[in-house]
């Protein structure tokens, strides 16, 4: 994660860190289970609740920015996906900046980037 940070500009995090609880905060949320289900069912929704708890107060500056990268980088590396536009990644940094943002809307975003899942061959 820091090291997606230092890659999307970041810089000097040891130095503009606010809090290191935030970020070892948000990697344990996204992974959270309760009565042995996941919390958060897909890798949208893990990529957002990634992005929803850096996007807090964290760094002294570029919050949304490590948000964005670590929830793009974390959705990538999840499967498929389509390299967003300029467009696209304007709309997560709005969302993420929305002070009513959630998981869910955050998700939605970031479902639009995936490719969709391949449909079964019905002939077979």
């Amino acid at each position: 994660m820091l090291e997606t940070a230092e890659d999307a500009g970041a810089y000097g995090l040891g130095r503009a860190t606010a809090d290191f609880g935030v970020g070892i905060a948000a990697v344990e949320r996204h992974r959270a289970g309760l009565l042995g289900r996941p919390v958060y069912d897909s890798a949208a929704e893990r990529a957002a609740a990634l992005a929803h708890a850096l996007s807090l107060d964290w760094l002294e500056r570029a919050n949304t920015t490590v948000a964005a990268a670590c929830a793009v980088r974390y959705l990538s590396e999840s499967g498929p996906v389509r390299t967003p536009g300029r467009a696209a990644v304007a709309e997560l940094a709005r969302e993420l900046r929305n002070p009513a943002r959630t998981v869910r809307s955050l998700a939605a975003v970031l479902r639009r980037w995936q490719e969709p899942e391949p449909r079964p061959c019905r002939w077979r």
